[in-house]
């Protein structure tokens, strides 16, 4: 999963980007998104796109495997412009950088930036149960990605997954779904008695 990919990157690596206070990170992005606003022309958002991506490049970010997240966007930005009236390529350029360099400065934070660091911050001025919301959903995440892996793989070894009877396969498909739902819930249910145990309380120090 792309999450989890972007979690691994913002933990397990040690850039300049990393070290790098959260304060200095959110006023960049803050700055960015004012040029996306403001910006009369594509000419600057491309300019600042180009530098972020050079940076990402400096930094030894495997900016590469990120990229084709931030294509995404394009899809509503396409379907937006198909029906654009009085379309030129000036406006084309306008969106594309725009969206571009925002979600390529959002993507590049997240993998920069560790998620309990960002809980923790706006922890102390958010209300407790958004914050402790968002946490589990965090590492809801991680359960429900290993839950279905293992479920898929056990599955497949059981041929479950290569029945030639797409009636069945449709079957065991509807199987494996209702597992991972009732294992993710389980799961779940034993991280937030886990947590209470070890003192959680719904708020982040730090």
């Amino acid at each position: 999963m792309n999450f989890i990919y972007i979690d691994y990157l913002a933990s397990k690596q040690n850039t300049f980007l990393h070290t790098l206070s959260l304060k200095g990170k959110l006023l960049s992005l803050f700055i960015i998104f004012l040029i996306i606003l403001f910006s009369p022309s594509w000419i600057f958002p491309f300019i600042t796109y180009s530098v972020v991506v050079g940076i990402s490049f400096y930094a030894k970010i495997p900016f590469l495997k990120l990229f084709p997240l931030t294509l995404y966007p394009l899809i509503f930005t396409g379907i937006l412009l198909i029906s654009y009236q009085g379309l030129t390529l000036f406006i084309i350029l306008f969106f594309i950088f725009r969206v571009l360099l925002a979600t390529t400065a959002v993507i590049i934070f997240l993998a920069t930036t560790p998620f309990p660091v960002i809980f923790s911050f706006f922890s102390k001025f958010t209300p407790p149960v958004v914050i402790s919301a968002f946490f589990l959903t965090y590492r809801s995440i991680f359960i429900l990605n290993t839950v279905f892996s293992d479920l898929q793989t056990g599955f497949y070894l059981r041929g479950g997954l290569r029945t030639k009877n797409p009636f069945r396969k449709l079957h065991n498909i509807g199987v494996m779904l209702e597992q991972v739902f009732i294992l993710t819930i389980e799961k779940s249910e034993r991280l937030s008695a886990s947590l209470y145990v070890r003192g959680w309380r719904g708020k982040f120090y730090g």
